[in-house]
């Protein structure tokens, strides 16, 4: 948790930057629960690789994962 991510969506390339947290009421700007379909999603993920799912409203959706800016585990924060 609280891996910081930089993705793309496949279709539109739009970029977005988001941190990877449990579920919380209290969730700041720019984190996202990882039970939420973008978090579940993005949920160990490498940089470049993609994952494609279909969403609720049947449209097909992607992302593209960008740079992992930051993971805990990788630096040594358990």
């Amino acid at each position: 948790m609280n891996s910081r991510v930089l993705f793309a969506e496949i279709d539109t390339q739009a970029v977005y930057g988001l941190t990877l947290a449990y579920p919380d009421p209290n969730m700041h700007t720019g984190e996202v629960s990882v039970l939420s379909a973008v978090g579940a999603a993005l949920l160990g993920l490498s940089t470049g690789q993609d994952i494609h799912w279909i969403g609720a409203s049947g449209r097909r959706l992607g992302l593209r994962v960008l740079d992992v800016i930051y993971q805990p585990e990788a630096n040594g924060a358990y």
